[in-house]
């Protein structure tokens, strides 16, 4: 088979490959620009799935570059529904799922992530979905609608407590459940979407606190006060050793409870779901839980099955340099699956963040153009609102020697300080400073506590003293 003669390929149909596609044709590339997805949709923002879930968007809210006007607009010649399933870089060629082939001049991979599916036995039970693409989300919604019809003219116990899945009386309905696994910044705004869609959810976390990766100490403790007031139960140092399916129905065999799990406070829980959260505070077992649905959100990993083996360095992703570029020329990586430099700890890291797939995307357009553009590298950063609080964090919640806590302008900030540099900062109530102190952290700007300033009143001095150092 002769393979056909491309100019610039892009993997992928999300932020980082819209952006190089726009910075493409904004830097002036003339020629041909093909693109090749495995779904049909225009470019997907995964973060927005959560409320189509919940029905506070309608569907094509989801899609923030629009629909098949896009690909006209940046005269983008689409393969959608083609997905890569080989790509030999050194080659320059690609082959797709119906059995075509391709060369290239310059490739950009940008196939995104995928859930990450923890080995517990069960997981591919029906009622068992992620949330990262928007099949996902359909399939999740339409979930939540039929234990919604279910429930309506269904009888069930609260959350058990041992192994007891008694049913209650009957005609004492109850609100359908479902169990969402880990506490992660996908996980509790998950949790969120399914309560606002009218579900009881039970949030299973392997690790003593919410947020494992972002949250410093006083902060996770408010998090996790408020997540319980949102009516959700919360459980722990917990884990779901198993899934069995029965009559449409989920249960989560639970083992022991992790050591050193802080014990949680049981104040202003929902009533239909405080036995099992009231046991397990007591550290007394909680044999399993019954749901309607179970939601993955434990993590996500890579697209990267299509490449050929050896040929890419790759650690967690593909590892780019400022300019996107991978070790094999004319192969570039943005967004999800590529692991750029973190400025911070001097690691390469993959940071799953929109705003960072779309710098790191037209950095990779604008190079495959022949311009000459760098990424400075990104340090994590995320605004987000958990239940009515907004939080905001950065840097590193995990290396630190020092940390300074302070409540003040209605809410609650922590920055973390090793050897007296900041090296990460948790925001509660408001997310004015996170910007001046995301630009401390990448600066290595050295703070001085003692003299008592706030982290509203660092983001203000930092601003100055970049202002000042241009």
């Amino acid at each position: 088979m002769t393979a056909t003669a491309l100019d610039l390929v892009i993997v992928g149909n999300g932020a980082a490959a819209a952006e190089a596609a726009q910075a493409a044709r904004a830097a002036g590339h003339r020629g041909e620009i093909d693109l090749f997805a495995d779904n049909h949709y225009p470019p997907y923002n995964p973060m927005l799935g959560p409320y189509y879930v919940a029905g506070a968007i309608p569907a094509e809210r989801c899609f923030p570059f629009g629909g098949a006007g896009f690909y006209e607009r940046n005269r983008i010649r689409t393969h959608l529904g083609e997905g890569v399933v080989e790509l030999a870089p050194w080659e320059k060629r690609l082959a797709t799922t119906d059995g075509s082939e391709y060369t290239y001049r310059a490739c950009l991979v940008a196939s995104g992530a995928h859930t990450s599916f923890p080995p517990i036995a069960g997981l591919d039970a029906p009622g068992v979905f992620g949330l990262r693409s928007f099949d996902d989300a359909l399939a999740v919604k339409e979930a939540v609608a039929r234990a919604m019809a279910r429930a309506a003219g269904d009888a069930r116990a609260p959350w058990p407590a041992g192994d007891s899945l008694a049913p209650r009386p009957a005609g004492d309905s109850l609100a359908p459940r479902a169990v969402v696994l880990g506490a992660s910044f996908a996980g509790l705004k998950v949790a969120d979407a399914l309560r606002d869609a009218g579900l009881e959810v039970c949030i299973v976390e392997k690790e003593p606190g919410v947020l494992p990766l972002a949250v410093l100490p006083d902060c996770g403790r408010l998090i996790e006060q408020h997540v319980r007031q949102q009516g959700h139960t919360l459980m722990l140092g917990a884990t779901v050793d198993r899934v069995e399916e029965t009559e449409g129905r989920l249960i989560a065999r639970l083992g022991r409870r992790s050591a050193g799990a802080g014990a949680a406070r049981a104040d202003a829980r929902a009533p239909a779901v405080e036995p099992v959260a009231a046991a397990h505070d007591r550290g007394e077992s909680v044999e399993s839980l019954e749901a309607d649905l179970l939601v993955v959100c434990a993590g996500s990993r890579p697209n990267l099955a299509f490449l050929a083996g050896g040929e890419v360095e790759t650690d967690a992703g593909i590892v780019v340099d400022e300019h996107m570029k991978t070790n094999v020329p004319g192969l570039f990586a943005a967004g999800d699956v590529a692991q750029a430099l973190d400025p911070l700890s001097g690691r390469h890291e993959v940071v799953a963040l929109w705003a960072s797939a779309r710098r790191q995307g037209r950095t990779a357009g604008r190079n495959m153009a022949g311009l000459h553009a760098e990424d400075p590298g990104c340090t994590s950063c995320n605004i987000q609102k958990v239940g009515d609080l907004l939080f905001a964090s950065g840097g590193s919640s995990r290396e630190y020697d020092s940390l300074d806590a302070r409540v003040g302008g209605g809410g609650l900030s922590t920055l973390a300080y090793r050897e007296g540099r900041l090296t990460g900062f948790n925001l509660v109530g408001g997310a004015a400073a996170a910007g001046p102190l995301a630009c401390a952290l990448v600066r290595g700007t050295d703070v001085n506590v003692a003299d008592g300033a706030s982290a509203t009143q660092w983001a203000r001095r930092i601003a100055w003293m970049r202002s000042s150092a241009s």
